[in-house]
């Protein structure tokens, strides 16, 4: 008989005739299975897409066609998925879209298997690239409700005055000077927009302003220390001027002849008085000498008389006075602002003290009142201390030693 081979696999039905020598048949009909072994299909997924930025959103796909009970996903983010059915083998590992959050590269792994009890596995490694998202502005904190203390627009004035010239106690001139205003606080405070005249008066407007926020004003000019004044909105509310005396780095020595006489005490001998005795040398002199041998000569004499001097006039010094009662001790460098009458005792009042905007200031009872005065021209001490008396009216009096 002969053989015939089947390329595929299939159910095929055969019918076998036999003839015999005496005209009689016998028809036997046959139904064999003949088996093929076919070429194995490859396992294979894709993923798409396979790069972007977090989070990116993957959607993988089997596409290997293979009979198979049971399938695994590893994503390579530390998060996997199973699926084992029961029941009819299927012929794709299905996938959820799987979303990666964090940036990085990602090695992917599908494992299939098959009905015949082995297993595939494909691998890709670093098959998918997640980039972090760029970044986004924060926007300034807006409050969500107006808090209370809300001052509206505030408008602060001022003016930058120099200390300058060799003959100058304090700020007669004004400076060219450059003026910025910044906020800050939990309630978002903002705004302000300076102007300034040739006088050196300025003013800084449109300056939305809560109590709890603090205003800072700062002064810049050429050759000058930059100079910031800083004050809560309640203050700022109650008191918008700010004036600015800007002192050099290194100032000119001051002429301090207008603050009147260098008190210096005249000291004031104990005792009797001394009677000073001199002896001086008299030579005679002549009442005619118009002619020869009509002069009138004699011996030199040295009589002895007595000078008593001039008396000595004694100087009481003056010496100021002490303010009362003293309010406080306060030592260099002293800064303060406000209204109200104080005295104060210090035994260190530094380099110079300034003030503006007072009634009255005096230093051991010398009127000092809105000026600058160096420490060569401080009165004496009283008893090792200097009293300082202030006044002033208003709450931007200022007085200061430093």
């Amino acid at each position: 008989m002969p053989r015939r081979i089947f390329a595929s696999v299939f159910m095929f039905s055969i019918l076998l005739i036999a003839s015999f020598l005496f005209s009689h048949q016998n028809v036997l009909a046959l139904t064999p299975t003949v088996s093929a072994t076919p070429t194995a299909a490859p396992a294979d997924f894709i993923g798409t897409p396979l790069s972007g930025t977090a989070p990116l959103t993957v959607q993988f796909t089997d596409v290997s066609h293979i009979l198979i009970t049971a399938c695994t996903w590893n994503y390579g983010d530390g998060i996997g998925l199973t699926v084992d059915p029961t029941g009819t083998p299927f012929t794709a590992c299905p996938s959820l879209p799987h979303t990666y959050t964090s940036a990085g590269s990602f090695t992917v792994t599908m494992r299939l298997f098959k009905t015949d009890g082995t297993s595939a596995t494909v691998t890709k490694t670093n098959y998918v690239h997640v980039a972090n998202p760029p970044l986004t502005p924060t926007r300034a904190f807006t409050p969500t409700s107006t808090p209370a203390g809300d001052f509206g627009l505030i408008t602060i004035t001022g003016n930058v005055r120099d200390v300058y010239g060799s003959t100058q106690i304090c700020c007669e001139s004004t400076v060219g000077a450059s003026i910025s205003v910044s906020t800050s606080g939990p309630h978002g405070s903002s705004g302000g927009t300076a102007t300034t005249d040739a006088n050196g008066n300025y003013t800084v407007s449109n300056i939305h302003l809560y109590d709890t926020d603090t205003v800072t004003v700062t002064v810049t000019a050429t050759g000058l220390p930059t100079t910031s004044m800083q004050r809560s909105g309640v203050a700022t509310s109650t008191n918008k001027v700010f004036n600015f005396t800007l002192v050099p780095v290194t100032p000119t020595p001051w002429i301090t002849n207008t603050l009147g006489p260098t008190f210096t005490p005249t000291r004031t001998p104990t005792g009797p008085t001394p009677t000073r005795t001199r002896t001086p040398t008299v030579t005679p002199f002549s009442t005619a000498c118009d002619t020869p041998g009509s002069c009138i000569t004699g011996t030199p004499v040295t009589p002895t008389r007595t000078i008593t001097p001039t008396p000595v006039i004694t100087n009481t010094p003056t010496s100021g006075g002490a303010c009362s009662p003293v309010s406080s001790s306060i030592t260099a460098p002293f800064t303060f602002d406000g209204a109200g009458t104080f005295c104060w005792q210090s035994t260190n009042l530094g380099t110079y003290i300034n003030s503006w905007n007072t009634t009255s200031v005096t230093l051991n009872g010398v009127n000092i009142t809105n000026v600058y005065v160096a420490a060569a021209s401080y009165p004496a001490k009283i008893g090792g201390y200097w009293y300082v008396g202030y006044s002033s009216s208003v709450a931007w009096g200022h007085f200061e030693a430093k």
